[in-house]
């Protein structure tokens, strides 16, 4: 039905459901910062025992989940360490003016299979969601590089995006209006060969060269 297309449309949108739920969650984390980047895996069904990592540079400093604080910025929360979550996510608040490289690594395959990963970048006016998948061959400390994001004191000044109550119960309506619909969504349903070819539809191309800490 037309009804149930835009819900799906809806939900598979990245401006109107990705980010809402990032939005979600870092309300629920209680993350205030101006300027994030998200890392969530596992959504759908899909790969989510890995322990994946995110990473950046502060003024040529590694900040990661072993440094979780330089400068300004810092890691807000890490997944997967040592047990797995259902919907893990890892965030960087970026709370300085700079230039900051994001790069993924995929520190623990637990999955033994490539790992479907998004990165949304959330500032004051502004949202970006990178898509990409982390091969199965590529081996702990081979980073891919997703983003670079610019950090302005305009927008350390600016309004954080939340949501409002309002938003946060049409969100909350959606989710359990899906629910009722499909149940939680598992990547079975689809063959293989489906999967790869709508991972490979939605991937962002971004080089996926090798660089150390």
């Amino acid at each position: 039905t037309s009804a149930l297309r835009a819900m799906m449309d809806d939900r598979s949108n990245p401006e109107t459901y990705q980010v809402s739920r990032v939005a979600a969650l870092l309300r629920d984390k209680r993350v205030t910062s101006l300027c994030t980047v998200t890392l969530t895996w596992g959504a759908d069904g899909l790969p989510h025992k890995s322990d994946m990592d995110l990473h950046t540079k502060v003024q040529g400093q590694e900040l990661y989940y072993g440094n979780k604080r330089v400068g300004s910025c810092q890691l807000d929360f890490d997944a997967n360490a040592s047990s797995v979550e259902a919907h893990p996510a890892e965030n960087i608040s970026l709370n300085q003016v700079g230039s900051f490289v994001l790069r993924v690594n995929n520190f623990n395959n637990r999955d033994g299979r490539d790992v479907p990963f998004e990165v949304t970048v959330r500032k004051p006016g502004f949202e970006e969601v990178h898509t990409g998948v982390c091969p199965r061959a590529r081996k702990n400390g081979e980073f891919m590089t997703v983003c670079t994001i610019k950090v302005t004191s305009e927008d350390l000044e600016g309004k954080p995006v939340e949501l409002s109550d309002a938003e946060q119960k049409k969100l909350a309506a959606k989710e359990a209006e899906w629910e009722r619909a499909f149940g939680e969504p598992r990547s079975i349903v689809a063959s293989s060969d489906d999967l790869q070819v709508t991972l490979v539809t939605r991937a962002a191309p971004f080089p996926q060269q090798a660089d150390g800490k």
